[in-house]
């Protein structure tokens, strides 16, 4: 179960690295990606959505640094 989570966030944040920033309709793919990846884990679907939202908030706007790529900045995010 585990495995199949990992697998998932890596193409999630490999999806990622060609942005140079992060945009809404990234940020809504992975966060969709995200959603399944918990739903198949058994993450209680409240749960799932309140933290996805949360994360969206926190994401939208979100000034990268200069040091940082966009898999990064998601990572820093989540």
């Amino acid at each position: 179960m585990f495995d199949n989570f990992q697998n998932k966030l890596g193409r999630t944040l490999s999806f990622l690295k060609g942005t140079a920033r992060l945009k809404p309709a990234d940020i809504d793919q992975a966060l969709a990606t995200l959603k399944d990846s918990f739903l198949e884990a058994d993450v209680d679907f409240d749960v799932t959505s309140r933290f996805l939202e949360s994360m969206k908030q926190k994401a939208i706007g979100q000034k990268i640094a200069e040091s940082l790529t966009p898999s990064q900045a998601f990572i820093k995010i989540l």
